[in-house]
């Protein structure tokens, strides 16, 4: 379900995620699938570059 909801949201760049007191139920639910999309995408894009600075760190030991 949550993917099929995901499809139908623009990206989360083009959407203001401030919760404005005249925001409908279904404005303030898609503002929160956008967050937790956009934090998902944070988390997943702060492990790759881990992962990468982990690898270069090897690289120049080998090279050291």
């Amino acid at each position: 379900m949550a993917n099929e909801q995901m499809q139908n949201f623009p990206p989360t760049q083009e959407m203001d995620l401030n919760v404005y007191e005249d925001d409908d139920d279904e404005t303030l639910h898609r503002k929160l699938i956008a967050a937790k999309i956009a934090r998902k995408r944070a988390e997943e894009d702060h492990k790759l570059l881990s992962n990468r600075i982990a690898l270069l760190k090897q690289e120049e030991q080998k090279v050291c």
